[in-house]
């Protein structure tokens, strides 16, 4: 709308830089534009065919550890795995770009004798003879890093290495020289700091070897000093000799006590007369025979007694032999007894003196244990220091064969080396040709709409309106009222209207002080005004507006039809826009009088339509309501909480004058509130839908769907909630009908009063005593009863008394036709 004031000049006339008025310029040039799009295409093609072209070729290397366990120093030792990070992957791409790299590829690649890369531009060439220009290897580095671009993937571990060269086969072989250069630096920085790593140690070793010689002395040392020397058995000797006392004294106990209990056992047969059994215990020779002589003249007179008679002289000669055989064999047995005897003392003797022996000896090793320990703290610091000698060799003599390998494993391998490419990088024929093409059209354009905004001249002024053009400005603007003020308008006679339009039409003077300067001269001037006028809409100003919503016009057909058909009475003016702002903002600012000024009025004689004869009564919406008191709303509203109000409203009847839409009304004058219908009172449904224009007796039949979609509808799914919500037309009150008969409890309504809770501060459901509404009651703040004191008040206060609600508030109209709290 605004273009329309910023393309009027009060001193000229409107100046002709519309939008028509340039495409009408540019399609009178249309040969110049097509003659510049093609001459820029045509040149664009030609310089694609005359530069030279460029080729690009590419290889990738991968970043990785390439040591394995074949090249690994430690084949059991294995290190953790290289982290390598972006930065790890930035350091690497400022290797490949570094200048020692750079004077390896170009000596490689003898770029050198390359015009591409060693000849200089003219303006160069004066410069290196002034001597102020760049020295040639300045110069050759310069031109290969313009030709090198090195690059890594995203989220990869590659090393794009990409070289650009006129010739194919140099620009593939630039691009894998660079990779293998690298290659070879990584080897080579390998090979150093093994290198580095070596002599390094050689230090260390040296000193190494000083120390561990110097604690091997010490040791030694201390051995002779303190008589610690070592045995066969890794034991020192005291400890050595203290073990073999403690062996030959256990030997002498043994020997002592065998030779006691022998001695024990030939004395217990020599009482009981056993001696053919002392040869095994004595274990002597001489026993052993006479027993055996003994045996042989047993058998002997055993056999001379078969044949001889026992007084024979034989018999006796062998028993007397026999008797003489016994008493050697005793004094044999009792000999071997007091041997035995003696070696017990022997070996009594032994271990009294090894005791003493073994006794010394442990003194002696007791003062050797200090010693020893200060011994064994210089062996663990000589041992520690030969260790650490043999791990340093050991890196030293894999440093030394690392610094001298020729295949060290670089952290990088080629994965894709570069082959030569077919079809030059630059230029691209089709994209250059385009792109010239669209400049040649841009800038042609604009050259045209520069032309046309310099030479352009102002018309005359925009004649003034007709005086049938009634709500039109001068500026070709609408007036800023709704189609609820329109309305009557547009019933009025034509005369009446232009007088309207005449009044409401500002004067010229006006027009002009109110008018902004015009632009001054010269082409950016014009073309900045231009510009800011081109975005701007592109409207038919002299259009009237259509109306804002279609509820307008239905209160606007209400209030026709409701109006009386009395002639010359003047038109009541429409109440406030109230769809023109947001009906949920609480802090909607109302019309300011003020701010623009009134319209003047206007006299409209409405005709009494045949067919209002069913709403020629006042609505219950807008007749005459009783008054709420302050203390019933102040009740109410402290009911609730930080959240809002939930009400119950309940009537005591149905012929009373709808007293929970007044309570409503008187509500939302506090904040936003809502009335839901979802009771059975009919009556309050057929005022609601009455207010809205619905004949009160148009009810839905069966199966039909009704007039206004309300709670029924909402939870069947069949409306929305901006479909079943209408506006209160005298407050800002909105209304919820029910819709209909509904098979719903209290558990199905939870969900859409939570969603009204959350828009609205006030929701007041009006329901009756019946089942939903005894469910409501249990959740709701507060439950207002209302209507005249009667049994039907007082049977409805106790039934929700019953239930339980929260809050039970029983209000009535007074003697002055208020309605309060407890009025009788």
């Amino acid at each position: 709308m605004s273009a329309g004031i910023a393309d009027y000049d009060p001193h000229g006339g409107r100046e002709d830089v519309d939008l028509s008025g340039i495409l009408t310029a540019l399609a009178r040039n249309k040969g110049l534009l097509l003659g510049a799009t093609a001459g820029c295409a045509v040149a664009a093609a030609a310089f694609c065919m005359v530069v030279k072209p460029r080729y690009l070729a590419e290889a990738r290397v991968l970043i990785e550890d390439q040591e394995s366990y074949f090249t690994r120093a430690d084949p059991a030792l294995r290190e953790g795995p290289q982290v390598i990070d972006a930065e790890a992957i930035n350091s690497q791409i400022q290797l490949v770009n570094s200048r020692d790299l750079a004077r390896k590829a170009v000596t490689m690649l003898q770029l050198q004798k390359q015009p591409e890369f060693e000849a200089a531009s003219g303006f160069g060439a004066i410069l290196s003879l002034l001597g102020g220009g760049l020295a040639g290897e300045d110069r050759l580095l310069t031109s290969y890093f313009d030709h090198l671009t090195v690059l890594s993937p995203a989220k990869s571990r590659i090393l794009q290495i990409e070289f650009t060269a006129r010739d194919p086969d140099l620009a593939a072989r630039a691009a894998n020289t660079v990779a293998d250069v690298y290659i070879d630096m990584k080897q080579q920085a390998k090979r150093d700091e093994a290198r580095q790593a070596a002599q390094s140690l050689k230090p260390l070793i040296a000193d190494l070897q000083r120390r561990a010689l110097d604690a091997e002395s010490k040791v030694a040392d201390f051995r002779v000093a303190n008589g610690l020397f070592e045995s066969s058995e890794n034991r020192s000797l005291p400890a050595q000799q203290l073990g073999e006392l403690a062996s030959k004294l256990a030997d002498a106990r043994a020997a002592q006590s065998e030779a006691l209990a022998k001695a024990k056992s030939l004395r217990d047969l020599l009482s009981r007369g056993r001696l053919s059994d002392a040869g095994e215990i004595a274990n002597n020779d001489l026993v052993r025979t006479i027993a055996g002589r003994r045996s042989a003249a047993q058998a002997l007179l055993a056999t001379e007694s078969r044949t001889l008679l026992p007084a024979h002289p034989r018999i006796k000669e062998l028993q007397a032999q026999l008797s003489d055989i016994e008493t050697q064999l005793r004094a044999a047995v009792e000999k071997a007894a007091r041997g035995l005897d003696n070696d017990a003392r022997v070996a009594a003797s032994r271990v009294v003196n090894l005791s003493a022996l073994l006794d010394e000896q442990k003194r002696m090793v007791g003062l050797a244990n200090g010693e020893e320990t200060k011994l064994r703290e210089l062996q663990r610091e000589a041992k520690t220091l030969k260790d650490q000698l043999e791990n340093e060799s050991t890196k030293y003599q894999v440093a030394l064969a690392r610094g001298t390998a020729e295949n060290t494993p670089a952290d990088a391998r080629v994965v894709s080396r570069a082959l030569a490419p077919s079809a030059p990088v630059f230029p691209k024929v089709v994209p250059i040709t385009l792109f010239g093409a669209l400049a040649g059209l841009f800038f042609s354009s604009f050259f045209v709409i520069a032309r046309e905004l310099s030479s352009a001249t102002p018309r005359a002024p925009a004649p003034a309106p007709e005086p049938g053009d009634s709500g039109a400005g001068v500026f070709g603007r609408a007036r800023a009222r709704g189609a609820a003020a329109a309305a009557p308008a547009a019933s009025a006679p034509p005369a009446q209207a232009g007088a309207k339009a005449e009044a409401e039409a500002p004067p010229p003077a006006a027009l002009d002080a109110e008018a902004p300067a015009a632009p001054a001269g010269g082409l950016f001037a014009r073309l900045k005004q231009a510009l800011a006028d081109f975005g701007a809409p592109a409207l038919k100003l002299e259009a009237d507006e259509p109306p804002e919503t279609p509820r307008q016009e239905l209160e606007q057909e209400l209030e026709l039809e409701q109006a009386p058909a009395q002639p010359g009475r003047q038109a009541e003016p429409p109440y406030d826009d109230i769809w023109a702002r947001d009906p949920f903002s609480a802090s909607a600012p109302a019309p300011d009088a003020a701010a623009a000024p009134a319209p003047a009025p206007v006299e409209a004689t409405v005709p009494a339509p045949a067919e209002s004869t069913a709403l020629a009564a006042p609505s219950p919406l807008r007749r005459a309501q009783p008054q709420v008191s302050r203390d019933l709303i102040a009740r109410i509203v402290a009911a609730g909480d930080a959240h809002g109000v939930t009400a119950l409203f309940t009537e005591a009847s149905e012929a009373s004058p709808l007293y929970a839409l007044v309570a409503a009304r008187a509500l939302c004058r506090e904040g936003r509130a809502i009335l839901v219908q979802a009771g059975a009172d009919r009556h309050l449904d057929a005022a609601l839908l009455q207010g809205l224009g619905v004949k009160a007796d148009a009810q839905a039949e069966p199966g039909q769907a009704p007039a206004q979609p309300g709670l029924a509808q909402l939870l069947a799914g069949e409306a929305s909630y901006a479909e079943a919500i209408f506006r209160d037309g005298e407050s800002r009150l909105h209304l919820l009908a029910s819709g209909g008969r509904f098979d719903a409890d209290a558990e199905d309504l939870r969900m859409i009063i939570d969603v009204l809770r959350a828009t609205y501060d006030f929701v007041l459901i009006a329901a009756g005593a019946d089942a939903l509404g005894l469910g409501l009651a249990r959740q709701a703040d507060a439950v207002v009863v209302l209507g005249q004191p009667c049994a039907a008040r007082d049977a409805l206060r106790e039934a929700f008394e019953a239930v339980g609600a929260r809050r039970l508030i029983v209000a009535s109209p007074d003697d002055d036709g208020q309605l309060a709290e407890g009025a009788a």
